[in-house]
């Protein structure tokens, strides 16, 4: 919402309002999907059995792991790209 509304300020009256928001949806879309496959590939580069970590729909990726992933960035990010 913060999105639509900060980019139509920057709109001009003759633009095509409907492609900028089928334009923005899939951007934002696409930038979510890739942002959940960068944390779920950082989980597997720190953690050594990744299923246990993953598996049973705990939350042992937010408060176990990832402050693992934050703390050993030299181990995450090559994984990453």
């Amino acid at each position: 919402m913060g999105m639509a509304i900060t980019y139509s300020v920057y709109m001009r009256k003759d633009e095509d309002t409907t492609l900028n928001a089928a334009t923005m949806c899939l951007a934002n879309n696409s930038i979510s999907i890739i942002a959940g496959l960068t944390v779920m590939m950082a989980v597997f580069a720190v953690v050594d059995d990744p299923l246990s970590a993953v598996g049973g729909g705990s939350s042992a990726i937010t408060f176990l792991v990832l402050p693992e992933v934050f703390s050993r960035p030299q181990e995450v990010l090559p994984s990453n790209f």
